[in-house]
Formats: structure tokens, C-alpha cells, sequence
């Protein structure tokens, strides 16, 4: 394959990769950033991508510190190099898991977190007459509650994923 086929099936790859991550409502540079960096093979230098996105260092910084936030993408130092590297895993299923994985850290800081505030409140909110003050507390503890079966969901979803 020619240098310039081998360039237009990259970019047919990521036109197609770029569609389906928009459908998901992402902003264009996340978009750009993770179809370059699903189809990249081997970690990118950051500055690359600023050039490949056509956005500034700041700016594709910024966004890829949050994508590693979120456990989508690794950042690399290789050493003896002052170049900062991101990665991409490319099976799906270990994206899958670590992404749910962050998600059930989130959440598990807020099941630790809302009962003490609920607690904190709720009796105050039981002898006030503010309606607004209860319904408040009445949506704290459903959240409280949905999250620990959502939870569970995530749990046998990382479970039914491993099994793959």
C-alpha cells in the first residue's frame, strides 16, 4: 500500500470515528483527539496532536487532562525525554472496564458522602414547614439510593465484560 493509501484509510477510519463520537454529543476537539488517538498504534507526543487537531497546546492539554480524568487515555513520559505521551487502549472491553471502573470511584465517593449530609440535615428538614427543604431531602436520599444499585449494575456489567 502507497504512503497516500495507507493516509486515506487513516482518514476514512477516523471520519468514521469522529461520526460516532459526535453522535454522543462530545465537543469537536475531544472528537478529534480520541479518533487520532483510537487509530494511533503507538503513543503520540502531545505536540503532534496540537498539530494534528489544528488547536492550540493549551487547549489540547487541557482536554486531554480531562479524557485521562476519565481513564480513557494514558499519559507516557518516556525517559530522557522532556515530550509528554498519551495512549490509547484500543480493545474495546478494557476501555469499557476502566471507564466504568472510574465511574464506580465517583460514585463511590458520593455514596460515602451523601448519607452524612442527608443525615446532617434531615431532621431539621422534618420539623421545618419549607416544602422546598423536604423535597430536597427526599431527592438527596433517592439519589443515595440509585446510585448504589447503579452500582450494582456497573458491577455485574464489569463482571459480564471480563467474561468476554
Amino acid at each position: 500500500m502507497t504512503i497516500e493509501k495507507a493516509l486515506e484509510f487513516e482518514e476514512e477510519l477516523r471520519s468514521y470515528l469522529e461520526c460516532a463520537f459526535r453522535m454522543h454529543g462530545l465537543d469537536s476537539l475531544s472528537v478529534k483527539l480520541i479518533s487520532i488517538l483510537y487509530f494511533e498504534p503507538d503513543e503520540i507526543p502531545m505536540d503532534d496532536l496540537a498539530e494534528k487537531t489544528g488547536y492550540s497546546l493549551s487547549a489540547v492539554s487541557t482536554k486531554l487532562k480531562q479524557w485521562e480524568n476519565f481513564r480513557l487515555i494514558e499519559k507516557r513520559k518516556n525517559p530522557g525525554s522532556k515530550k509528554i505521551y498519551y495512549y490509547m487502549e484500543k480493545d474495546l472491553k478494557t476501555i469499557n472496564i476502566k471507564k466504568i471502573k472510574a465511574a464506580l470511584e465517583q460514585m463511590d465517593n458520593i455514596t460515602k458522602q451523601m448519607p452524612e449530609v442527608v443525615k446532617k440535615y434531615k431532621s431539621e428538614a422534618e420539623k421545618s414547614k419549607n416544602k422546598r427543604f423536604k423535597k430536597q431531602i427526599e431527592i438527596a436520599e433517592n439519589y443515595s439510593v440509585q446510585v448504589k444499585k447503579l452500582e450494582k449494575i456497573f458491577l455485574k456489567t464489569i463482571d459480564e465484560l471480563e467474561k468476554m
